[in-house]
């Protein structure tokens, strides 16, 4: 065996046992897991088993405080209720089993979602995929129990369906609607791309898709989209308090739509760039990159919705790998993250607004150095 590949196959195991360490450590901490997004969706997957209403902050703050919640707020889970069906096994256990089940499909959506890039990308023996379970982001997911990596996993399958299999691909839609603001100006070329190009089968799976979870939810509770109304305008409340690049508009002048000009425009310019394009785009090319944009430009988001950006990201690595460009910019700003991750620095000091315009100029670096360009029209 080479130093090369003796070196390579060492980083892999340093890699993957810090990673297996943060994941031992997370499901360990179930005393701050309790006080985060799990338990709300156990407790609205609780609520509707009983017909009653989800969304009720008043009923999941008792649910979570009879299971011994530190929770000291009144919120509820903003998804919309498509979403609802995925937190209805958690309501049939116990808070503590329904943590661990969640931290298990987390891990789950992860390990897959990463598999499936790696056939992508046609299964190379570099193992350069595995720098993936250290993309801060992702550690940041596990040790919160974000649902960040359900949404990622259904990105993936979209991007791995969607030229041979579009109805299957379609299906995977309502996945990405966990967290809708973070893939607008992705999902408005998604909508363009459908229409005009007459994919009917893509648009059937996805009808079929929300029509089904939205069936699921409205069966058990007739009035769930009334309710869900009142949960979108307290979004938009708590959405001026992230520190992302778009909440810092919103800032300069409270009570502003300052803070939706970015998504605004990105949207338009991804509209006009993917009608330049026509028949020649291409979901693994210009795909990525507008998905890399659309994440950061998000009206509101957190450091770990950043996870969304690993095939971006991982394409980026191959790329600078394959034309023999270091990588050594890549580690320096992963580790810097890393190391802020590690020895948690809290995402409401702001200390992570500059990530995503971070990641987002590296892999646009690593695909001019690379030589794969955009072309715009």
């Amino acid at each position: 065996m080479s130093i090369k590949r003796t070196m390579r196959t060492l980083c892999a195991l340093c890699m993957l046992s810090m990673g297996l360490g943060v994941l031992c450590f997370a499901i360990s901490s179930l005393p701050e897991v309790m006080d985060k997004d799990v338990t709300q969706y156990w407790a609205s997957g609780k609520l509707l088993l009983h017909h009653a209403n989800p969304y009720d902050e008043r009923s999941v703050y008792l649910l979570e405080m009879g299971a011994g919640s530190p929770i000291t707020r009144l919120q509820v889970m903003f998804n919309p209720p498509c979403t609802l069906p995925f937190a209805l096994p958690l309501g049939l256990l116990s808070v503590h089993a329904a943590i661990f089940v969640w931290m298990l499909v987390i891990v789950a959506c992860l390990i897959l979602s990463i598999r499936i890039l790696w056939i992508m990308h046609g299964r190379r023996t570099d193992r350069l995929h595995l720098l993936c379970y250290v993309f801060p982001p992702v550690l940041a997911c596990v040790e919160l129990a974000q649902i960040v990596p359900v949404v990622l996993l259904g990105l993936v399958l979209f991007l791995w369906l969607v030229e041979d299999r579009p109805l299957l691909a379609g299906l995977c839609i309502p996945l990405l609607a966990f967290k809708p603001q973070l893939l607008l100006a992705f999902g408005v070329v998604v909508l363009i791309w459908a229409i005009k190009g007459r994919r009917y089968r893509f648009l059937f799976g996805m009808l079929l898709g929300f029509l089904v979870t939205c069936g699921i939810s409205f069966s058990f509770d007739h009035q769930i989209f009334i309710q869900y109304i009142p949960v979108l305008q307290s979004a938009n409340g708590i959405s001026h308090r992230t520190l992302n690049l778009s909440s810092q508009l919103y800032r300069l002048h409270p009570g502003s739509c300052l803070q939706y000009v970015p998504v605004t425009c990105a949207s338009c310019w991804a509209t006009i760039w993917y009608l330049r394009r026509g028949d020649a785009w291409d979901w693994s090319n210009e795909g990525l990159l507008l998905l890399a944009v659309s994440v950061v430009v998000a009206p509101y988001s957190w450091f770990e919705d950043e996870a969304l950006m690993i095939p971006a990201v991982l394409t980026g690595i191959y790329g600078c790998w394959d034309s023999g460009r270091s990588l050594i910019g890549f580690a320096l700003l992963d580790g810097a993250v890393l190391m802020m991750v590690l020895f948690h620095v809290e995402p409401a000091s702001g200390a992570y607004v500059w990530t995503s315009v971070a990641w987002l100029g590296w892999v646009i670096y690593a695909r001019r150095v690379s030589g794969l360009r955009v072309t715009q029209g």
